[in-house]
């Protein structure tokens, strides 16, 4: 009997180990997520019972993706040149193909990147290029691990090309292919570049939508983002508890100097802060401000084109005031849930309006978008008998652009907060 409940111990355990393997996005595929088959392996054997127990385990899901960083960025009248720096070695198996697929949403997962289909689709480039040892000359993933990716001119946004462009953005990501053909588990972390508009002579609020290497490597510290921008002179942060910019910091004689009776003296990724630029800057003229690659030289990795995860947001406003504003963007992940639970790109106002809305406190008014030259503010969702309606369709929002919400509630919390 001990043996016979040996062996069925041992059977469930065997069904267990299949039920749970190929954790990739289709178990009916073995392309994205699931290894190949080893040979059988004996397990337990009793002669005298006559039970033979063989288990076959499936090898690991894929070779893993890379961490990678845009190392830099360029563009001239006809292309689109982006340098992509894997850190670490290049595949031993040199026929491992690397796949590089770039989209104007930030690619977390094999959901998004087929996003619009089975990675195929009018907006997905899937992929745009394929690296392997027939490629050294385009792709150098060993020695200095930088690829140099041309992309020729696009047509998804009126010809833009994303790179120096604020109204398109994109994002990148890699995964790689082993030689049975087994795609990465999960594809690398997204990287990209955001582009933002600074003019002379307007009021100037920015948002902070992928993470800053040099703003983390010096705490969080807000004067880091000042340096980064010509002729910034200070920068303020709204609280919506006072319905106010306060002061963080500010420029004397050359020197960065802190606001004592600032709330606070940091800046974070998805931040809106506000800017103060010399008088030397034409009224009128604009001025790019990038985010997302490194800029040096090859000294050092700076991700600072990294995108990051599972932002939150307070959403609040002065208390015993009837209504308030709370300044916010789009954070990329949540973008693409809701992208994928409305089945529309870019997203529509309504729809972030009503993700927002339906999280408790908050009881929203009016979605408005900022626009800096001159400074006003659009609105692109209002809120009536209990229902969301674009004010004047299509309006479209999309992340790192800078957002406002006429709220009602006692405050809430959007989108998950932990």
């Amino acid at each position: 009997m001990r043996k016979w409940a040996m062996a069925v111990l041992i059977l469930a355990l065997v069904g267990a180990t299949f039920g749970v393997s190929g954790s990739g996005k289709d178990n009916n595929t073995s392309s994205k997520g699931e290894g190949v088959p080893t040979e059988p392996t004996e397990v337990f054997v009793d002669t005298a019972a006559n039970i033979f127990i063989f288990l076959t385990l499936r090898q690991p899901p894929g070779p893993p993706a890379p961490i990678i960083y845009v190392k830099s960025v360029s563009v001239d009248s006809s292309k689109e040149t982006v340098e992509i720096k894997a850190n670490g070695d290049g595949p031993e198996d040199r026929n491992q193909t690397w796949f590089v697929y770039r989209a104007p949403w930030a690619l977390f997962s094999w959901d998004d990147i087929d996003m619009f289909g089975d990675g195929d689709s009018a907006i997905m480039i899937d992929p745009i290029e394929e690296a392997d040892s027939s490629d050294l000359d385009d792709y150098n993933w060993t020695g200095p691990n930088v690829t140099t990716d041309i992309f020729a001119d696009t047509n998804l946004y009126d010809s833009s090309r994303g790179v120096n462009d604020p109204d398109v953005n994109y994002f990148y990501t890699v995964a790689a292919m082993d030689t049975f053909g087994n795609l990465s588990e999960k594809p690398s972390d997204p990287i990209g570049e955001y582009d933002q508009v600074i003019i002379g002579g307007a009021t100037n609020h920015i948002t902070l939508p992928l993470r800053c290497h040099e703003l983390e490597l010096h705490g969080d510290s807000a004067h880091i983002i000042g340096d980064l921008i010509p002729a910034c002179e200070g920068l303020t942060k709204f609280n919506p508890s006072t319905q106010t910019w306060e002061l963080i910091c500010f420029k004397l004689h050359g020197s960065w100097l802190y606001n004592p009776s600032a709330p606070t003296v940091y800046v974070r990724p998805a931040d809106v802060i506000t800017l103060t630029l010399s008088d030397t800057l034409t009224a009128g003229d604009e001025y790019l401000f990038t985010l997302g690659y490194d800029a040096n030289d090859d000294s050092g990795y700076e991700p600072r084109g990294f995108v990051p995860v599972d932002t939150c947001y307070k959403f609040e406003k002065k208390s015993g005031d009837p209504a308030g504003y709370v300044f916010f963007m789009v954070p990329y992940q949540e973008y693409n849930t809701l992208v994928n639970i409305y089945g529309n790109y870019p997203l529509r106002a309504d729809k972030l309006a009503e993700s927002v809305d339906s999280k408790s406190g908050i009881d929203g008014e009016v979605l408005y978008r900022w626009n800096p030259y001159p400074p006003t503010i659009t609105a692109l969702a209002v809120k009536l008998f209990g229902s969301w309606y674009v004010t004047s369709p299509p309006e479209f929002v999309r992340p790192g652009e800078v957002l406002l919400l006429l709220m009602a509630g006692s405050g809430g919390y959007w989108p998950t907060c932990p």
